[in-house]
């Protein structure tokens, strides 16, 4: 019963302030409607304040998240532009390669060209030293200028079949 009664106390305590309410009225200058609306102000502009704070945290998150999201991009980017160069180095060394390959068999058309040549001019040797020795240096100089495309056709696929491999493996990877 006792704790009954201190409830009440409590709730009456507690109905003090209600009372105060009941009891405005309306101001009678306006001075003590300026005092009013200076409460109601105050009121405001804390809460304007918490809502900037609000904003102010709210606006830091997507600030991150814009920033984490740039950063993705940028190494999307980044690798995108990567298997770019390597596609056009393959594209490139395709390109020497189909070159190299068209001039090997030019040179060897001009070799085989020049020994049917000097196979007739070998018919009549004294007349014709001259144009003996000319398709000859020709044929020499076809087969070396031959050799080195040749040699550089290799090193091109080496570097193709690097570039391959990494592309391939790579692309397994991710």
């Amino acid at each position: 019963m006792l704790h009954f009664v201190n409830s009440f106390q409590c709730h009456r305590c507690f109905s003090g302030p209600t009372k105060y309410i009941s009891e405005l009225s309306l101001p009678e200058s306006t001075s003590e409607l300026g005092d009013s609306i200076a409460i109601i102000d105050g009121l405001f502009s804390s809460l304007a304040i918490v809502l900037g704070l609000v904003a102010v945290l709210i606006q830091g998150k997507e600030l991150k998240e814009s920033t984490k999201a740039q950063i993705d991009q940028y190494t999307a980017l980044k690798e995108q532009k990567e298997q770019q160069d390597k596609a056009n180095l393959l594209n490139a060394y395709t390109a020497q390669i189909t070159f190299l390959k068209f001039e090997m068999g030019r040179l060897e058309d001009t070799i085989q060209s020049e020994k049917t040549k000097l196979d007739e001019l070998n018919k009549n040797k004294e007349k014709n030293c001259d144009q003996i020795k000319r398709s000859w240096d020709l044929i020499k100089n076809s087969n070396n200028l031959k050799q080195r495309h040749l040699n550089k056709y290799k090193l091109i696929n080496e570097e193709i079949e690097k570039l391959l491999s990494t592309l391939l493996s790579k692309s397994f990877v991710d």
